[in-house]
């Protein structure tokens, strides 16, 4: 019994950075300022393409140390990368209409199938319910990588203090209240506007632009977060409750620096006035 426990916790203990939160979020962020530089008002076509065999590529370097991809499976991660490649041959609505769906679909089952999990020799019915698994873990991809960050804090807390992790929690929470209530207020008064643009130096590039690229970046890091836990953990249900590390997340000094951040903001508005 001894030995069977120590021979299932070795492969945890070897691969416990590569799984690590902090990782994985770095690569979910990092793909989501690639895909925006990808997508952001720009035709679909090869820049697809080019997701895809990132993605798939992060997956296959994420899968687990045992993992090994069933025979019947090794036509899922050619079959694609030729459909993401697909809307740059093609660009007529009603075929990008069938490609990007069947893209998508087929590079999530392509990093399921890197994490071990057999697909091909699957009855239907069962496919339909793993699919539900892992469209489940696909969306809570994003808020698992951030509940994780209490444990991953911790050894920190301990040295420097939890309050600091709360603030820049805080901050965090912020910024998409203070980016918008910026953009209103430079919208509505020219002086603001003016202060505003000598503090940050907005003449190169727009406030709306950044804005997009913002929401374009999250979602495709959000989205590259599921993706990449599944190559991690196939479609393995079992984890610690969200929740609870939310509540984690979400403690009285990091609200406490959410609204004094937004207050700030306020009261510079009102000084200009």
């Amino acid at each position: 019994m001894t030995d069977h426990a120590i021979d299932h916790a070795a492969p945890r203990v070897a691969s416990i950075d590569r799984y690590s939160p902090a990782v994985l979020l770095s690569l979910a962020l990092l793909f989501g300022l690639l895909a925006q530089s990808l997508f952001y008002r720009s035709a679909l076509g090869v820049n697809v393409g080019i997701a895809s065999i990132v993605v798939l590529g992060v997956a296959y370097r994420l899968r687990p140390n045992r993992a090994r991809i069933d025979p019947l499976d090794r036509w899922i991660a050619p079959a694609a990368v030729i459909f993401a490649f697909l809307p740059a041959l093609r660009v007529d609505l009603m075929l990008l209409l069938y490609d990007i769906p069947a893209a998508f679909v087929l590079v999530t089952m392509a990093v399921v199938s890197f994490a071990g999990v057999p697909l091909t020799r699957r009855a239907a019915d069962l496919l339909v319910i793993l699919g539900l698994v892992v469209v489940g873990r696909i969306v809570a991809g994003g808020a698992l990588l951030l509940a994780a960050f209490p444990d991953l804090g911790r050894p920190l807390a301990r040295r420097t203090g939890g309050r600091i992790a709360s603030i820049g929690i805080g901050i965090a929470l912020a910024f998409p209240f203070l980016l918008v209530f910026a953009f209103l207020f430079a919208s509505a008064d020219a002086v603001f506007s003016s202060a505003i643009t000598n503090l940050f130096d907005f003449r190169n590039w727009s406030i709306g632009e950044l804005i997009g690229r913002v929401l374009v970046a999250a979602t495709f890091a959000w989205v590259a977060g599921g993706l990449f836990l599944l190559a991690g953990r196939g479609a393995d249900t079992t984890m610690s409750p969200l929740l609870p590390r939310l509540r984690g997340l979400l403690s009285s000094t990091a609200g406490a620096t959410t609204l004094l951040a937004v207050d700030a903001l306020f009261v510079f508005f009102v000084a200009l006035q």
